[in-house]
């Protein structure tokens, strides 16, 4: 009887690493702290196989948007965001203003996809959950100054920027 414990305890804890391990992370929030400036958060699938995100929410700040059907590839970064073409909008900031965002080799590695987003507060935090409703990954800040627009996770392991 012991063994077995001792083995369904073991199985437990891989299959629970595994789960905090692996998989979806939100990785960054930005916001260009104006009305004509683009908000975007950037999710980075830490796993070895493809995550689909159809039926999971992002969560920033009062804002809860379902995500539309979307896969995404082993150890790539997908990016949301409020506009991506446009004055101050994600391609003109971080792309090469054609508006065409994968033009460009640099543009083709990041995934772009537009959705509703709240510009993050200074304390805020940005929240990922499964067709459940349950937390997948959690990102969240707390800043002194106004002129703070970016978080970013570091290590990606925590769960504060």
């Amino acid at each position: 009887m012991r063994r077995v414990f001792r083995f369904a305890s073991a199985m437990l804890a891989i299959a629970c690493g595994s789960l905090v391990s692996a998989g979806m992370v939100v990785n960054e929030a930005s916001s260009a702290g104006s009305a004509n400036g683009s908000t975007w958060i950037e999710l980075y699938n830490d796993s070895d196989s493809n995550q689909v995100m159809s039926n999971m929410r992002i969560m920033s700040g009062s804002v809860s948007v379902q995500f539309p059907p979307l896969l995404v590839q082993p150890h790539s970064y997908v990016v949301l965001c409020d506009l991506i073409y446009g004055v101050g909008a994600f391609e003109s900031r971080w792309g090469d203003s054609s508006e065409l965002w994968g033009d460009r080799s640099f543009e083709e590695v990041i995934m772009i996809v537009e959705m509703p987003l709240a510009p993050p507060e200074l304390n805020d935090s940005v929240v990922l959950l499964d067709a459940y409703g349950i937390t997948v990954s959690l990102l969240r800040w707390m800043a002194e100054k106004s002129t703070v627009r970016s978080w970013e996770r570091a290590p990606t392991s925590a769960d504060s920027a």
